[in-house]
């Protein structure tokens, strides 16, 4: 845009005084026009002349003064003219890229250096920003690099993905110029001008006016490589320059004092833009009046949805703001903490807004989502606010004006009201009219707590109005209208809102969050809290605020007021600083207090405010005292050095060795407290106990409480208590460890007790018992899910008495006394040659595991479970009708064995041992492929049941009984004279595999194996119609002796025998020598038989048999009842008979 306004040029240029400004001026503006290269002219010519002379200076003003007379200027060319010659705060420093050193505004005298510096700033743009990082990013050594882009690449036109934020804060910079791209191309295109050189002019909007600065094509970049450090970074080469400008101009823009930054961010430099408020930049590039923000507070927030789509609608910009952060379902950072995006559209179809994040494409791969969809919901989520500029608003408006930056956090459109107080309302909000008629009225409703006090104003509300809770008062009477805050307890929320009216429309109403604060905000010392020298503490745990509600905004200023000691921040933001710490409710329990080195009290002062620092409580002193060693606190006290109560701090062991010491100067008054500051143990004997309890009872991290009832002293665990155990050497006492009726003994390492023929009633679980004698007692009680743990020291052994408890027991030698309830468990270790004793008594029940242990268990009902290893082994006696169980787990074995006792077994690889007694029964279940091995001692016997097992038994006179299943085996192993006798019952059958071993096998239907040796005897009864089957293995043979059974007998070798019964059956496979036994011997049948079998019978000679061809078979008959059928035989292929009686 060129000035050009009506008037001659000829008497302000005549009126030149300078020949050689008068000269250039006349020459140059002969066209009408003063361009951008004939004022860069003037100057230069002015600078080669040398100093400034008086004449120059006052030519030079009367140029600035009348470029909008007869000639026609750009804009941007008279802005860098006038500012240089009429002076800006800008002038005040040069930075040429680097550090800024002392310039000035022009002025006769002025040198031609100096005047080069300024040329260069207004109209060469080599004034550079400081390139360097802000001081909170990692030390880099950045310079610039000349670049030679064009201002929009290929495209010919803004574009969204050109911004890319770099390593510099200014996300509020960067998504105004998104938001421009995507609604406003041309608004962005109109900010630049090419002046043809390498230089370019960019213009801003502040307060209405236009601002230009000026720039040149270098560009910050990281020295060691040449990457661009800020908008851009990562990428080599930015290609499009514009965003990369603009941000430049921004940074200079700052020195001009213009742009409302705080102070300490007014220097040309890149750093001043890192942290911008989002209103401001948003006015300054779109060029509008205001800017209204919308929070997630507010009360209509979902209604502002179609606010902010009649806005992208209209080519409004929009910003959101974000204070937290979020993922997508990938893990992808979308929302990030104290961020700002561009809303760059609406998707219809989901009814979300589409969402760009300034950082850009060029970290693409780094984890974030560039561009999302975000529903208003997800907004609120995050505690997001909306920022929406007017640039294209021409509607009567009613904006609320946020309260700022306050201690670095954005309070956007809230007001503070203290409770039972007012304020004024009419500087809570402004109004905007585009059709330019003034506001006439406005009218208010609050929503919440609080009301509207009028103060003498006139409400002007209509009767339907007043109806509707709302005022109306006159433009003329907004000053008087004040907000009157609700007395509570708490602080509270309320909502003021707000419509204002022209003369001719109402406009919408606008929703201010106005917080009353509380009555009772206070900060309250939680416990007077005790130190170890230079120990650290939570600060959470030395306080709490009182009367904070649901206020947002809240924060906690700290300091050390005397005595030393230091705040440790550990990663929290200070907003504060000025010796003391200031943070954020969410910072907060981050902060840590390390004590001074020596013994003390440190006073902390400390405050808490709410609605981010508008409304602070009182300040609050609290003690922190920092305690000394037993032996020096002692020593002051025997001097009488001390002026006050001393505390102590110091080891379990310092502490244990002073107790009498401490319990005199507590006795006395002196002493405050006990800290233990190591993980130690305080050890103790009984009389310790009595004696010094009450300097016991004073240490504060113990996990016992020591408690004198009468003659009795106890130590009471808390449930909770954390700390230091104490280790009590009762030396022949009693002690008992109780749990009051509000506490527990909960957790690991509860209490280490040690006693030398001392007995201790433990309740409660996971505590340690050291035997350190022969006498030792321990009752268990109530351990819950938490066992205790008790150990035998040097070889001591003693007695633990469970009721409804478990242990884990080391070493052997123990007893183990199931004394009440049904759910105790003792797991034995490592009893190595000494094995433990376990009863039940009272009917009391237990499981009791063994891990490479031997374990004697009296009585029966119990559990045993070998746990682990293959060293187990439980003797189990007088079990009566209640059987054990025992079971195997993790692979572990072990032997069992039984004296008149029975047992169930389940799982298989383990030894049974019929100890003693002729009563014992082992019912074997699910052996799978590791079957059991069963034997007998010292003449025992017993009954082993098989429930689809496996069992290997060795000697003689046991019943074998196939209880249930068809999977079932014996090996019966070296019977000698005592045959086993096997039996099947439920249906259930099994295989027999003898080994030098015989048997009496009742029931049909199972295998007998002749599996090694040749003196192996099977006795099968009573078959029934199920034959068993007998087979040879490994070259074994034996006898199969026959009564009222059949048999299937595979192999040769064998002898079978008619023993007795009328219908036994064999049906034979190989050569085998069969036997008739008894002169009686019954309708017999041979199956199989050829003349290779030999046959016997108990009778005399052959004239007492009658041999007789009967169809296909044999018939040898000795009367009607004595038969022997040999089928598919002729009388002509009998072999040998023998006779004997």
């Amino acid at each position: 845009m060129s000035i050009s306004i009506a008037g001659s040029a000829d008497a302000w240029i005549n009126s030149l005084t300078d020949p050689g400004v008068s000269s250039d001026v006349s020459r140059l503006a002969a066209d009408g026009v003063l361009s951008y290269a004939d004022l860069l002219q003037i100057l230069t010519d002015v600078a080669t002349r040398g100093a400034v002379t008086q004449a120059e200076f006052g030519d030079l003003q009367i140029i600035a003064a009348h470029l909008n007379v007869g000639v026609s200027t750009p804009a941007h060319a008279a802005a860098a003219f006038i500012q240089l010659v009429d002076g800006n705060p800008a002038n005040a420093f040069w930075n040429g890229g680097a550090t800024a050193t002392a310039l000035g505004n022009l002025a006769a005298g002025t040198s031609a250096a100096d005047l080069g510096k300024l040329i260069g700033k207004w109209f060469l743009g080599s004034d550079m920003p400081d390139p360097a990082l802000p001081a909170d990013e990692t030390p880099e050594a950045t310079s610039y690099a000349a670049f030679t882009d064009t201002l929009y690449g290929s495209s010919g036109a803004p574009q969204v993905a050109d911004v890319g934020q770099g390593d510099l804060g200014d996300c509020e910079l960067g998504a105004a110029l998104i938001a421009l791209a995507a609604q406003n191309p041309g608004r962005i295109e109109s900010m630049f001008v090419d002046d043809g050189n390498g230089v370019y002019s960019v213009r801003f909007t502040i307060g209405g006016d236009e601002v230009w600065e000026t720039v040149n094509d270098q560009l910050p970049v990281f020295s060691g490589y040449g990457r661009l450090a800020f908008q851009n970074a990562d990428s080599g080469d930015t290609q499009v320059f514009w965003a990369d400008l603009a941000e430049k101009a921004y940074a200079q823009l700052a020195e001009t004092g213009e742009i409302g930054l705080p102070a300490g961010k007014t220097q040309n430099a890149y750093a001043s833009i890192d942290g911008l408020d989002t209103d401001d930049v948003l006015n300054n590039l779109s060029g509008g009046s205001s800017v209204v923000n919308y929070a997630y507070s507010d009360t209509n927030w979902n209604a502002d949805k179609e606010i902010f789509i009649a806005a992208l609608a209209s080519g409004e910009d929009l910003i959101v703001n974000s204070y937290s952060g979020t993922r997508d379902s990938q893990g992808h950072t979308e929302f990030v903490a104290l961020h700002a995006f561009a809303i760059v559209g609406y998707d219809a179809a989901t009814g979300d807004f589409i969402l760009r994040n300034p950082w850009g494409t060029d970290g693409q791969g780094l984890g974030y989502d560039v561009q999302f969809e975000a529903s208003m919901n997800d907004i609120a989520g995050v505690d997001g606010d909306v920022a929406v500029d007017n640039a294209n608003q021409t509607a009567l408006r009613v904006l609320t004006i946020p309260q700022g930056y306050q201690d670095a956090v954005w309070v956007g459109g809230q007001e503070i009201v203290g409770a039972g107080s007012s304020a004024p309302v009419a500087s809570w909000f402004t109004t905007v009219d585009g059709s330019g008629a003034s506001v006439t009225e406005y009218r208010f409703e609050v929503a919440g707590p609080g009301s509207i006090d009028l103060d003498g104003a006139t409400d002007l509300a209509t009767s339907a109005q007043h109806a509707e809770g709302q005022t109306v008062v006159s433009a003329g009477d907004l000053s008087k209208v004040l907000f009157a805050g609700a007395g509570a307890a708490v602080p509270s929320t309320s909502t003021l809102i707000v419509w204002a009216y022209d003369g001719a429309t109402w406009s919408a109403a606008a929703d201010i969050a106005v917080s009353i604060a509380a009555t009772a905000l206070s900060v309250t010392p939680k416990v007077e809290t005790l130190v170890a020298p230079s120990g650290t503490i939570a600060l959470s745990s030395l306080f709490q605020a009182e009367g904070i509600g649901s206020s947002p905004g809240v924060f906690y200023d700290i300091e050390v007021a005397s005595g030393g000691g230091t705040v440790n921040l550990n990663g929290a933001y200070n907003y504060q600083g000025g010796g003391y710490d200031d943070v954020s409710a969410a910072s907060f329990p981050l902060l840590t207090f390390t004590a001074p080195a020596a013994a003390g009290i440190t006073r902390l002062q400390v405050a808490v405010g709410v609605n981010y620092g508008w409304i602070w409580s009182a300040w609050q002193s609290i003690d922190v005292i920092t305690g000394a060693s037993a032996a020096d606190a002692i020593q002051d006290f025997d001097d009488g050095r001390l002026a006050a109560t001393q505390a102590v701090a110091d080891t379990a062991a310092a502490i244990g060795a002073n107790l009498d010491g401490l319990q005199t100067m507590l006795a006395a008054g002196a002493l405050d407290g006990i800290l233990i500051t190591d993980n130690g143990v305080i050890a103790i004997n009984a009389g310790q106990l009595k004696r010094d309890a009450g300097a016991l009872g004073a240490i504060a991290n113990s996990l016992f409480e020591v408690v004198a009832s009468g003659a009795a002293t106890y130590i009471v665990g808390g449930n909770g208590r954390t700390g230091t155990p104490i280790a009590v050497s009762a030396s022949g006492g009693a002690v008992d460890l109780k749990a009051d009726s509000n506490m527990a003994l909960t957790g690991s390492g509860d209490g280490v007790f040690s006693g030398a023929g001392s007995t201790f009633t433990v309740t409660g679980g996971a505590d340690q018992i050291n035997f350190q004698g022969s006498g030792d007692v321990a009752n268990l009680i109530d351990a819950g899910s938490a066992w205790d743990l008790v150990t035998g020291l040097n070889g001591a052994t003693g007695t633990i008495d469970l009721t409804s408890a478990g242990a884990n027991i080391t070493g052997g030698g123990d007893t183990v006394v199931f004394s009440g309830g049904g759910n105790n468990s003792a797991s034995l270790i490592n009893t190595v040659s000494a094995w433990d004793l376990v009863t039940g008594l009272n009917g009391a029940t237990g499981t009791v595991y063994l891990t490479n242990a031997g374990a004697n268990i009296s009585g029966g009902g119990d559990a045993v479970e070998f746990f682990q290893g293959a060293s187990n082994s439980a003797s189990l006696i007088n079990t009566f009708s209640a059987w054990d169980n025992l079971k195997s787990a993790n692979g572990a074995s072990g032997t069992v064995y039984l004296t008149s006792a029975g047992a169930n077994i389940a799982g298989g690889g383990d030894t049974v041992e019929f100890y003693g007694g002729a009563g014992n029964s082992a019912s074997l279940t699910n052996t799978v492929s590791a079957w059991d091995n069963v034997k007998s001692a010292n003449g025992a016997t017993g009954t082993v049941y098989l429930t689809n097992a496996g069992a290997n038994i060795a000697g003689g006179g046991d019943t074998v009984e196939f209880y249930a299943g068809a999977n079932n085996s014996a090996s019966l192993i070296n019977t000698v004279s005592a045959w086993d006798n096997v039996k099947s019952v439920n249906g259930a059958t099994g295989t027999v595999y003898l080994t030098n071993a015989g048997a009496n096998i009742t029931g049909g239907g199972d295998t007998v194996d002749f599996y090694a040796g040749a003196s192996n005897s099977a006795s099968l009864i009573n078959t029934g119609t199920a034959p068993d089957t007998v087979k040879s293995a490994n070259g074994a043979t034996g006898t199969v002796d026959l009564s009222n059974a059949q048999a299937s007998i595979s192999g040769a070798g064998d002898m079978v025998d008619f023993w007795s019964g009328a219908s036994n059956s064999a049906s034979l496979s190989g050569t085998d020598s069969v036997l008739f036994n008894q002169k009686a011997f019954g309708l017999d049948t041979v199956n199989g038989y050829t003349s290779a079998d030999p046959l016997s019978f108990n009778i005399a000679d052959q004239g007492h048999l009658a041999i007789s061809q009967s169809g296909a078979s044999t018939l040898i008959t000795f009367d009607a009842a004595d038969v022997v059928t040999l089928t598919n035989v002729s009388v002509s292929s009998l072999g040998s008979i023998t006779y004997h009686s």
